[in-house]
């Protein structure tokens, strides 16, 4: 495990450990922790940091052991990159293999809550007006069927451990400011199923805070109004919590 950054100990503040730090989800997941917690930041390519940021492979358990140790918290974030078909088995080591040994590490360490970023591909291919809250994973292609794998992975953490874990099956991620989607394409258009990059962090956050946690497996989107997306609805509902950005703020980002 190489720390880039060797920074002081947190002293009060819980721990949390980031997986996939150095994507373009990742870039923006933690910030909606800091200045309450100590962050540990990770990925497998090298990458700066204010925060304390570790370079390794997660499907190396040991370097997940590791990278555990002393955490409070665990996000799952890390992602293989496209294209997938080109090489299946990287995929299934690195998205599969990867989280299995991250909350295997999580239990060992005795971490009591994690958060693993998911899908809502694993629900097939969806109509993002579609109501699939409940549904359990599926998946319908390579990419799906690894982060379906995650979902029962986490689950069976849960059933097993007690860890109370929350998997946000997410839309497409963007970022509205930039508007750039998560390859670097400009966007010139909304789209139903997008959801903000920062917007995922907060709600990692709330459902990381809750009083009791369980086993939750929530859709989220953004540039919506609750009721306009039936699979959402009970994320905003239980965490009475709604996206910065409305239908029409979207469409005035994208115009602008």
């Amino acid at each position: 495990m190489k720390k880039i950054n060797n920074m002081k100990p947190n002293s009060g503040k819980k721990k949390i450990v980031f997986t996939g730090s150095a994507g373009f989800l990742g870039r923006a997941l933690y910030r909606a922790f800091e200045g309450d917690y100590g962050l540990r930041l990770s990925d497998v390519a090298d990458f700066d940091s204010e925060h304390e940021s570790v370079t390794g492979d997660v499907t190396d358990f040991s370097f997940c052991q590791r990278l555990i140790q002393g955490m409070d918290l665990l996000v799952v974030a890390h992602m293989m990159p496209h294209p997938y078909g080109e090489n299946p088995s990287r995929a299934f080591d690195v998205n599969v293999k990867g989280a299995a040994n991250l909350f295997h590490a999580a239990r060992q360490e005795g971490i009591k809550r994690a958060c693993l970023i998911s899908s809502t591909s694993v629900c097939g291919d969806p109509d993002p007006v579609a109501d699939c809250s409940g549904m359990p994973p599926v998946g319908f292609d390579l990419y799906s069927s690894t982060k379906a794998c995650q979902e029962v992975i986490a689950q069976a953490c849960h059933v097993q451990s007690g860890m109370e874990v929350a998997a946000l099956r997410i839309g497409y991620v963007v970022d509205c400011a930039e508007k750039k989607d998560k390859y670097g394409n400009s966007f010139e258009e909304f789209l139903p199923g997008m959801v903000d990059r920062h917007d995922v962090g907060e709600v990692a956050r709330k459902f990381l805070e809750l009083p009791k946690l369980g086993y939750k497996a929530m859709h989220v989107y953004s540039f919506s109004e609750p009721g306009n997306y039936p699979s959402a609805l009970p994320t905003f509902e239980f965490l009475n919590w709604k996206s910065r950005y409305s239908t029409a703020d979207a469409e005035a980002c994208v115009a602008a």
